[in-house]
C-alpha cells in the first residue's frame, strides 16, 4: 500500500485482532461485523424478537440520546438487565451502532462479507493439495478471472447510456454522466426518494444557507442541510455523505429546491467515478501492459470495431483498397514500435541466493513434537498389550472367553484357579508366545 495505513476496519471482534489495530493502525476507525453480531445477540441471548430490536438498534440512523433511549427500552422488554452479554455490548458502544460512527467513511460496508466472498472464489481455483509452484500459478489465475470482471464492468460504464426514469432529467443525467453504474443506479434511488421529501424554510446566517427538510409539513422529523453559496458547499446533520460518499435524499432535496441541473462537484467523490483509475495508470503507466485481461478487453474492443469498419469498407472498390493498405501500414508501424519498446522493459535482477522451495508437508492438527520425524508405530493388542495381533485374535483373550464359559458350567471353579495372572500380560519384551 505504498505506506498508506487503513481508514477504517471491520473484524469480528477477536480480541486480539482489536488489540493488533490499536497497536499497528492507531489512527484506523475500528468496527465490528454486524452479521456476527447479529449472530451472537442470537445465541448469547436467545429470546424471541430480540435479534429483531437488537438489529434495529444497531443500523438505525439514531442520534445518540434516541439510541440509548431504544436500548433502555429494549433491555427492559427483555429483562436483560443484568445479561453479562448486553452489558459488555454496550460499553463496546462506540464500535458498532450507527449511533456512534456517522460520520467516518466506511464506503457503505458494515459486514465483512466481501473478505469472506473473495475467499470462497479462491477456494474454487486453489486447495490445500497444491505445491507453492501451484499455488502461485491458480492464484494468478484467479487474479486475471477477477481482473477480466472488473475490466468487462469499465467497459459497461465507458459505453452505453444508462434510462433514464425520474422526472429529474437533467439531474439524473449529469449523475450517469460521473458516476460508475452500480454507484448511479444507488443515487438514482435516493433521487426517487428526495422527490417526496419536502423544503419546508430557509434560515440565512453570514457564512450558509440552513434549510430544514421533512417528509410533510406536518412532520415532526426534521433534518437540516446547510450550504455554503461561496463554496457551493452542502453539508446535512445525517452525516451519510460523510459515511457513503453519496449525497443523501436529504442534500438532493435541496439541491432539486435550488434548481441544481448537474450534482455538484462538492458531492462527488473521485473514488466513484469513470474516471477514477486514471490517476493510477498515470501513476503505474508500466503495470498496464502485464494485465492479461486487459489486453483480452482491449482485444475484444478492436474486434468489434473493426467488424464495423469491415462492414462500411467492403462496400465499395475504393473503401476496401483504402482500408486495408491503411490496415496494413499501421500494423507495420505498431510491430516496429513494440520492438524498439521492447529493450526498454522493466530488468529483473537476478541475485544468488537461497533457493525457495516447497516446505516440508505436515500435520496441521494433533501432531506432537516427539511424533515428527518418526514412522507411525505399530498398534497393540488392548488385552495383553502385545504387537502383532488385536484382541479378536489374541491368545490371552480366548482363555478369558474359555475360563468364563468353564466357570459358567462350573460354579465352584473360581476365577483364582484359571492360568490367569494380570502382570504376565504386561509387556516384557520377549518374543516368545503364550503356551
Amino acid at each position: 500500500m505504498k505506506g498508506k495505513a487503513p481508514k477504517f476496519v471491520i473484524t469480528d471482534g477477536d480480541r486480539a485482532m482489536r488489540n493488533a489495530i490499536r497497536i499497528v493502525f492507531p489512527n484506523a476507525t475500528h468496527r465490528l461485523c454486524a452479521w456476527h453480531l447479529i449472530r451472537n445477540a442470537t445465541s448469547n441471548v436467545g429470546k424471541h424478537g430480540f435479534s429483531a430490536q437488537f438489529t434495529k438498534c444497531m443500523l438505525g440512523d439514531y442520534e445518540i440520546g434516541e439510541f440509548k433511549r431504544k436500548w433502555e427500552n429494549m433491555i427492559y422488554q427483555f429483562d436483560v438487565q443484568e445479561h453479562m452479554w448486553v452489558i459488555e455490548m454496550y460499553e463496546k458502544r462506540s464500535i458498532w451502532p450507527i449511533a456512534y460512527i456517522r460520520g467516518k467513511f466506511f464506503a457503505g460496508l458494515r459486514t465483512t462479507s466481501r473478505c469472506e466472498g473473495f475467499h470462497s472464489q479462491l477456494k474454487k481455483f486453489v486447495n490445500y493439495k497444491n505445491n507453492l509452484t501451484e499455488f502461485i500459478h491458480h492464484l494468478n489465475r484467479c487474479l486475471n478471472y477477477v481482473r477480466q470482471r472488473e475490466i468487462e464492468a469499465d467497459f459497461a460504464c465507458v459505453n452505453g447510456d444508462q434510462p433514464l426514469e425520474t422526472s429529474y432529467r437533467e439531474l439524473e443525467n449529469s449523475a450517469s454522466a460521473i458516476f460508475t453504474c452500480d454507484v448511479f443506479f444507488i443515487f438514482r434511488r435516493i433521487l426517487t426518494k428526495a422527490a417526496k421529501l419536502k423544503v419546508v424554510g430557509s434560515k440565512t446566517s453570514f457564512s450558509c444557507t440552513i434549510y430544514p427538510v421533512r417528509k410533510n409539513v406536518f412532520s415532526e422529523q426534521e433534518w437540516f442541510v446547510s450550504f455554503e453559496p461561496r463554496s457551493s458547499h452542502f453539508k446535512c446533520c445525517c452525516r451519510r455523505m460523510e459515511s457513503y460518499g453519496i449525497p443523501c435524499d436529504h442534500i438532493v432535496a435541496v439541491m432539486v429546491y435550488l434548481d441544481f441541473n448537474e450534482v455538484h462537484k462538492s458531492l462527488v467523490l473521485f473514488r466513484w467515478t469513470k474516471k477514477a483509475k486514471e490517476e493510477f495508470w498515470k501513476c503505474h503507466p508500466k503495470k498496464e501492459k502485464f494485465l492479461e485481461s486487459l489486453v483480452g478487453a482491449r482485444h475484444a474492443a478492436l474486434l468489434k470495431a473493426c467488424d464495423d469498419m469491415c462492414s462500411v469498407a467492403s462496400l465499395s472498390v475504393f473503401g476496401y483498397y483504402d482500408t486495408i493498405n491503411k490496415v496494413l501500414g499501421q500494423t507495420e508501424f505498431l510491430k516496429a514500435r513494440n520492438k524498439s519498446t521492447e529493450t526498454c522493459d522493466i530488468e529483473v535482477d537476478v541475485q544468488e541466493g537461497p533457493v525457495l522451495r516447497d516446505p516440508l508437508r505436515a500435520w496441521t492438527k494433533g501432531c506432537t513434537s516427539t511424533a515428527v520425524g518418526k514412522g507411525k508405530g505399530k498398534r497393540r493388542c488392548t488385552t495383553c498389550r502385545r504387537q502383532g495381533h488385536n484382541r479378536s485374535t489374541c491368545p490371552v483373550q480366548k482363555r478369558i472367553v474359555e475360563n468364563r464359559a468353564s466357570s459358567s458350567r462350573y460354579p465352584d471353579i473360581g476365577m483364582s484357579e484359571c492360568n490367569y495372572d494380570g502382570e504376565s500380560m504386561e509387556d516384557d519384551g520377549s518374543d516368545n508366545e503364550f503356551s
